[in-house]
Formats: C-alpha cells, sequence, structure tokens
C-alpha cells in the first residue's frame, strides 16, 4: 500500500510539473499594427490577443511587443488579454511570459496613426480624443485616414451608427486604409458594442473599401464587403 501511495505522489507531483513547463501559446491578436503612442494615457494602442495558458489572472505575468514591455493591461484571463502597447513597443512579436515561461510570438509592426474614440456621452464636434470623444460611430468613419484606430466605448448595452448613413444599412465603410496602414473599428476594452439589430436596418456593417479591420463589435445582422 505504501509503494501504491508514493509512486501515486509522485505521478501527481509529475503531472504538475508538466503542466507548470507547458507554455502560454498564441493563437492570434486582434490588430497586427498599430501606434505605441497617443490614446489613452498617450500609450498606444490597445491589442487584444486570444490563446490559452495564460493564467486566470495576470500576477506577475508580461506581456512584451518587439521586446518592449506593454504600458498597461485592461484585462487579463486564460484565454484572452488586452494590453496597450506602451512608448517602449517595437515592430516585432507579441510575446506573454507566465511564470518564466515564454509563449510562441505573433507578429505587429509599429506605426503610424491616430487613435479616436467614441462613447454615448461623446459629442461629434469634440476632438475624438479619449476625454474628448465623439458620439457616434458614423461620425468616426468619416473622419478616420488610412492607419487610425477607433475605440468604441459603450456606456450601456448597445452602440449604434445612427446618422448619416445610406441604403439599408447601420453603417456604410466607404473609404479604406491601405496593406500597411488599415483603419481599425474595435470595441473599447470591456465595452459592449453593437452596430443594427435584427429589428432595424437588413444590413450592420456595409463595407465598401478594402484593409478595414473590425474588432468586438457585437450582432452585427449582415456583413457585406
Amino acid at each position: 500500500m505504501k509503494k501504491l501511495i508514493l509512486v501515486f505522489v509522485v505521478l501527481l507531483a509529475a503531472t504538475a510539473a508538466f503542466a507548470q513547463s507547458m507554455p502560454p501559446t498564441i493563437f492570434y491578436s486582434d490588430l497586427t499594427s498599430g501606434p505605441n503612442t497617443g490614446g489613452k494615457s498617450n500609450a498606444g494602442a490597445f491589442v487584444t490577443i486570444h490563446g490559452k495558458g495564460f493564467g486566470s489572472s495576470r500576477g506577475s505575468s508580461t506581456v512584451t511587443t518587439g521586446g518592449g514591455t506593454a504600458g498597461s493591461y485592461a484585462s487579463w484571463s486564460d484565454s484572452a488579454v488586452t494590453f496597450q502597447l506602451g512608448s517602449s513597443a517595437k515592430t516585432g512579436s507579441i510575446v506573454v511570459k507566465v511564470g518564466g515561461v515564454t509563449s510562441n510570438g505573433v507578429p505587429f509592426m509599429v506605426r503610424a496613426g491616430n487613435i479616436y474614440f467614441v462613447s454615448s456621452s461623446g459629442n461629434d464636434s469634440k476632438s475624438g480624443s479619449y476625454t474628448s470623444p465623439w458620439c457616434t460611430i458614423t461620425h468616426a468613419s468619416n473622419t478616420m485616414k488610412a492607419g487610425d484606430i477607433v475605440y468604441v466605448e459603450s456606456q450601456s448595452t448597445r452602440s449604434t451608427a445612427s446618422s448619416g448613413t445610406s441604403g439599408n444599412s447601420s453603417l456604410v465603410l466607404s473609404s479604406g486604409g491601405t496593406a500597411s496602414a488599415p483603419m481599425a473599428i474595435v470595441a473599447y476594452p470591456n465595452s459592449a458594442v453593437m452596430i443594427g439589430s435584427s429589428t432595424g436596418l437588413a444590413i450592420g456593417v456595409n463595407i465598401t473599401a478594402s484593409n478595414w479591420v473590425l474588432s468586438g463589435l457585437r450582432r452585427l445582422c449582415q456583413l457585406q464587403g
């Protein structure tokens, strides 16, 4: 019996050691390029990585981009981490280090571009900065240039493109970015953003131009492009 118990304990220890040595794995990031300055606290774009083995909370774990440590962390779970690039981010690979174990890397390019914000409490006559956000996604999309990122904050559970639309779409994206400088509309960390509704216009987002990135937008009625 003592031998059986000893073997069982050894197996448990070996299993725990194996689990701890398994590296965290990044599957993909919602953005593959963006500025490392501007936006909230001048710390650059928010990026979300999806994968496994990140841990249920951050603790002492870190994310680096091109060797530069993230400027801040908006959320952390075992399968997704949202962080702000920070001024030390460089073009290279996004890597997570958990408990001294380093993940694989996914490519990211640090580039120029403006960062804007949309909030239900904002005003389209303002600058679109973090402290002076716009109110509508439509105004944001009509103002954006190649390389720009717009983060949509929802202070309710719904944010819609409600003005300046055409056809049977809640939002029309008719001007695009470039391959090296796409335009992006992204849900602000921990925000619920919905464009369109099941009882409204038939199309949520109608994309008629190239090089767009949409991330974290919920319940799109129909996506064309």
